[in-house]
């Protein structure tokens, strides 16, 4: 009862683990031996950090200002997951990241329509795009460590968006039900992208050796890359 509590409420194996429930294949053992063996309990910390830099009620200048922030954010991962997709193999995995891609694509328009829709502003014009985004010109071809930096940026996400679409606030009430849609639309994907990213890797375990040693360094990097993130957002506000 426990582990499915966790699962629900922070990042946790169980929550992953949760997320790939209806994928095929399942989880390899060795993938979800690795996963739990991780410090959940800071990766948790890192996030709840995070979640607190939220206003317990969001004002509409400060939610337009974070939605900015989510819709370049969605622009770079668009662009950056696609690239990466182009140079993978494996069918199954290109298909899975493309279809990933397009879904940032995607939110980086519902970022912009709720924009629109908060400052009543059919004129509020897109975030400019950065092209090409510096990360191309790094990218080496190590697809696990990114699969794994994307995965944990996306378990993130979920906890972090979810708290947004509870702060969030308007007058009227058919705009806030509006707003919380579109929001709970946009996390129910990033589940599905923790699932997706989750069953690649669980693949990839299989004949990476090198495997741990990637998740856990990836782990410590994103950890230490949240509470940076946590700190600079509750500057802003």
């Amino acid at each position: 009862m426990r582990a499915a509590h966790d699962a629900a409420t922070k990042p946790s194996a169980s929550f992953v683990l949760s997320s790939m429930r209806d994928q095929a294949p399942g989880p390899h053992a060795d993938f979800s031996g690795a996963i739990d063996l991780l410090d959940w309990d800071e990766f948790a910390g890192a996030v709840a950090q995070l979640q607190r830099s939220v206003p317990a009620a969001l004002s509409r200048d400060s939610f337009s200002l974070l939605l900015v922030k989510q819709e370049a954010h969605e622009n770079s991962g668009t662009e950056i997951i696609g690239y990466v997709a182009d140079t993978v193999l494996n069918p199954r995995h290109r298909a899975m990241m493309k279809r990933h891609a397009a879904d940032e694509s995607r939110h980086s328009r519902v970022f912009l329509a709720l924009r629109r829709l908060i400052t009543s502003d059919a004129s509020v014009a897109a975030v400019a795009k950065k092209e090409p985004d510096p990360f191309l010109a790094r990218y080496q071809g190590d697809l696990a460590s990114f699969l794994w930096d994307t995965h944990f940026a996306e378990i993130s996400s979920i906890f972090y968006l979810d708290t947004v679409r509870r702060a969030v606030t308007h007058p009227q009430q058919a705009i806030r039900r509006k707003i919380d849609a579109a929001l709970a639309r946009v996390i129910a994907d990033e589940r599905r992208h923790v699932a997706s990213t989750a069953s690649i890797l669980s693949d990839l375990f299989r004949d990476d050796p090198l495997m741990v040693a990637r998740m856990q360094a990836s782990f410590s990097d994103y950890v230490h890359a949240v509470r940076e993130q946590a700190e600079r957002r509750t500057a802003e506000h």
